[in-house]
């Protein structure tokens, strides 16, 4: 088994649709580590993840070797403790440097929801096209 955490941490919400409202039941909500410049634009549904401005988050991301998803299995006990959980797969990544610190981009499609997440290259250097992610998320509070 080459399942593998690749990263995590706590991230505040800063936005949510901020291209309007396109779906009832999906947001696009913009999260920054709250220690770090790691940033993450991913495609929610709401309805089952209530999320707003403000809200404090943690973001567990795994790089999984289930494929596909769909024989992802429903009982693994290192699963369980996340109050939601997205599995999709990389369909685009981007190198760059800011302020000579090189940074990894990596977009991935979760059944046509949407994650782009930035950060430094050393922290998401795991992840290659075409992988299998997981992104696990537990809301740590409520606050606006």
């Amino acid at each position: 088994n080459n399942d593998k955490i690749v990263n995590c941490g706590l991230f505040k919400t800063l936005a949510k649709d901020p291209d309007g409202k396109m779906y009832d039941k999906v947001s696009r909500i913009i999260m920054q580590n709250i220690i770090s410049s790691s940033q993450i634009w991913i495609d929610i549904n709401t309805e089952l993840f209530p999320v707003d401005i403000g809200n404090i988050i943690s973001i567990t991301l795994h790089r999984i070797n289930k494929t596909p998803a769909a024989n992802f299995p429903k009982h693994d006990e290192q699963y369980n403790n996340f109050e939601y959980l997205m599995i999709g797969k990389v369909f685009n990544i981007e190198l760059t440097t800011h302020a000579y610190q090189n940074y990894k981009t990596i977009y991935a499609s979760f059944g046509g929801l949407l994650m782009k997440s930035t950060d430094k290259l050393s922290s998401l250097q795991a992840i290659n096209y075409n992988d299998y992610i997981l992104v696990g998320f537990n809301k740590i509070n409520d606050y606006q």
